[in-house]
């Protein structure tokens, strides 16, 4: 049986899509050592730049027919050179739509094109043409796909309520923590941290809920003055009187010293503290459990298959105010058992469903079991 691997961006630049092509091959890897690479690197560097543009223009350049011609024409020759049985692709339907080659197609994703389109706010600005293309993008794909592997029960719901799926088989598997190594969990440093100091990353600042964070922050150091906050990802505007705000702005995982900097934050931060307003998955909910360290999130798109409120997390509602989310981290600070097991439990969580070497273990397992169909 001969597996190939095809990703949304090439896996090969660890900076696309916050590095989820390049941590799902590198663990698929670990697992099918011997699976092929179906990589189109230069033509989606050229996309991922131009595609900046395009889409102040409302324009979906991926979906263009030109672009999905030419993804065509170069699949088309490595299918015929390697040709598979399998493929595994992690996002990237506009590139197999409409391929020649009979394979059997594993599609990962965090949502498909519909959900995302009517998801997302600042999709609006999508001409109705490339809405129109890429549905029908997505339409087409699934006629092609025999498993279909959602990393959330929202994406699986809306999935069907867009597209009927009763032609492939379904099945939610959470994406994994986009981390080059585990970093281990210490306990003992992080139940002797007493500062209850807050972690946020993103780049987003509105989508990700920054406002309603600096809201609840000064809240929480009104109550608990010794408290801080870590903004990383992005360099809002704040309040020089709203004390003990650190912004850091954009810190590279592949920068030495940068991540120097955000290991030892996911090290001695208290929360992770990113209650997005919208989020189709949100991986590092998962970076934060890898360290042992709860998140505090909203119950939006596919967050809650990731934090469990009372478990390994904070989860609340779109609804909920400032308050509500001071409320329940004051309860949970100041139980410091309660704040403990949360701890562990994000860990564990991390270890049994939230790590990419799961996710590679669950994609190997529905490719023996295609497998095994085809042999029957």
């Amino acid at each position: 049986m001969r597996i190939a691997f095809i990703a949304l961006w090439s896996p090969t630049n660890i900076k696309y899509w916050s590095g989820t092509p390049h941590y799902s091959y590198n663990a698929i890897r670990k697992v099918i050592p011997d699976i092929v690479l179906l990589d189109t690197p230069r033509l989606d560097r050229f996309l991922f730049y131009a595609g900046k543009v395009s889409r102040r223009l409302g324009l979906d350049l991926l979906r263009e027919p030109l672009v999905l011609s030419l993804y065509k024409r170069l699949i088309n020759r490595m299918l015929i050179k390697y040709q598979p049985d399998i493929v595994i692709s992690v996002g990237a339907s506009h590139k197999l739509f409409d391929i020649d080659q009979n394979v059997r197609i594993i599609h990962v994703a965090d949502a498909l094109f519909a959900t995302i389109i009517e998801f997302y706010e600042n999709m609006s600005q999508i001409t109705a043409r490339s809405k129109a293309l890429g549905d029908e993008v997505q339409r087409r794909f699934l006629e092609k796909v025999d498993v279909l592997c959602l990393s959330s029960d929202w994406a699986i719901d809306s999935a069907k309520s867009h597209y009927g799926l009763q032609d492939c088989d379904l099945r939610v598997l959470p994406l994994g923590a986009n981390l080059s190594s585990d970093p281990g969990f210490d306990k003992e440093a992080r139940f002797a941290n007493q500062k209850l100091s807050f972690l946020f990353i993103g780049g987003d600042w509105e989508r990700k809920g920054g406002p309603l964070l600096l809201e609840a922050f000064q809240v929480l150091k009104a109550r608990h003055p010794d408290a801080e906050l870590h903004i990383i990802g992005c360099t809002p505007s704040i309040d020089p009187k709203v004390s003990d705000v650190h912004v850091h702005g954009f810190l590279s995982k592949t920068d030495a010293q940068d991540a120097k900097t955000l290991n030892a934050l996911f090290r001695t931060s208290a929360f992770l503290f990113v209650p997005s307003r919208q989020e189709a998955f949100g991986i590092v909910y998962c970076e934060a459990c890898a360290y042992g360290l709860p998140p505090v999130a909203t119950e939006t798109g596919g967050v809650g298959t990731i934090v469990m409120d009372g478990e390994n997390g904070i989860l609340l509602g779109l609804q909920e105010n400032a308050a509500a989310y001071c409320d329940k981290i004051t309860d949970l600070w100041k139980t410091r058992e309660a704040y403990k097991k949360m701890c562990q439990t994000a860990r564990q969580h991390y270890e049994e469903r939230l790590s990419w070497s799961g996710w590679a273990n669950g994609i190997a397992s529905e490719a023996k079991r295609l497998a095994a169909k085809a042999g029957e």
